[in-house]
């Protein structure tokens, strides 16, 4: 697991929901509330697997998963920028 999807999901777990939500919005670049609704998405996950190796494996990936798409979003709204920037 990467560790920085990791240490969010660890924060996650001692129930430093804001410090891991600053923490994906830095790691991610996405605005604080999309941070939050990510944090909390994680952590509804975290607390609804039955078994500790479930929750790791499932948490895992799926904070990868919206690193991920995160960075995606941010790579596209920066090429589009410079686009248009460039456009005009």
């Amino acid at each position: 697991m990467d560790p920085r999807a990791q240490h969010i999901a660890d924060l996650i777990r001692r129930g430093r929901k804001e410090e891991a939500a600053q923490r994906f919005s830095d790691e991610t670049g996405v605005d604080a509330e999309q941070a939050r609704a990510a944090v909390e998405r994680i952590a509804a996950e975290l607390g609804q697997d039955p078994g500790p190796q479930a929750s790791v494996a499932g948490v895992q990936g799926r904070v990868l998963i919206s690193l991920a798409a995160a960075l995606i979003l941010l790579l596209a709204g920066l090429a589009m920028a410079v686009f248009f920037a460039s456009a005009g």
